[in-house]
């Protein structure tokens, strides 16, 4: 069974954690960084969000940021590992931040790049050292297979509109959010552009052509086109640069 962890048990889980890291014995991690780790952990352990699995105990456990969905912790016991816990603890992160219209969870990976690959991760970056361990940056992209799928977006930025923080810029394309039935009540609302559309318009069924992830956020926005549509990329991120020139941002299309 796998189920979040009411505050009462913050305790059990930091406790549990505790016990796991002081276990391990890999000789790259000294004592002093264990406690260092523990010692912040415990600082800040209501700070956190807890997925944890129950055999008749607790036996695994996930351990993230709240504010960014980035994993801090991923821990199996030694006796219950290589039984997909882990994995399954994953799923279920991943369906609550799909819910909560989360666009990426990241982690930082010691030594355990092939799991999460294997679980549609994806490495940002080159393997760093840090204290002596190697570290990889990954992220798993979670609203990837939103590409190609039919969505209804409701526009409260109409084509030709003055955009309300720029000075002097007129909108050259719809944008608003998707209508999503199964999104958690206190989840922010899916931002869309429409392209291919030059005309104001009030609502929009189109077909998700691409995807824009904001480096550093937890959100992205989708570009919603008519069907059938000849997809232009590069006349796309000119189109929408009015906006995304200010993110670092990175474009990911549907083929």
């Amino acid at each position: 069974m796998i189920r979040a962890l009411c505050e009462q048990e913050y305790m059990d889980a930091y406790n549990f954690v505790d016990a796991l890291i002081h276990e391990e014995k890999d000789a790259s991690l000294s004592d002093a960084i264990k406690q260092s780790i523990l010692s912040y952990f415990e600082k800040h352990v209501h700070e956190y969000g807890y997925f944890a699995s129950f055999n008749t105990t607790m036996n695994g456990i996930l351990v993230y940021e709240k504010d960014s969905f980035h994993i801090a912790f991923l821990l199996v016991k030694k006796e219950d590992r290589h039984k997909d816990i882990g994995s399954s603890l994953l799923d279920v992160f991943k369906e609550t931040a799909q819910k909560m219209n989360v666009s990426r969870i990241t982690v930082n990976s010691y030594a355990q790049d092939d799991f999460y690959l294997a679980n549609g991760f994806e490495k940002e970056g080159e393997t760093n050292l840090s204290a002596g361990i190697p570290v990889s940056e990954m992220e798993y992209l979670c609203d990837k297979n939103i590409l190609g799928k039919k969505v209804t977006v409701i526009v409260d930025r109409p084509y030709g509109s003055i955009h309300p923080t720029l000075q002097d810029v007129v909108y050259p394309y719809n944008a608003g959010y998707v209508l999503n039935q199964t999104m958690m009540e206190d989840a922010e609302f899916q931002d869309a552009y429409i392209v291919g559309v030059e005309e104001p318009v009030d609502k929009f069924i189109g077909y998700v052509i691409g995807i824009i992830y904001h480096k550093d956020a937890v959100t992205s926005k989708w570009i919603v086109a008519p069907a059938g549509m000849n997809i232009n990329k590069d006349a796309i991120i000119q189109l929408l640069a009015i906006e995304e020139q200010f993110y670092d941002t990175r474009f990911i299309w549907s083929e």
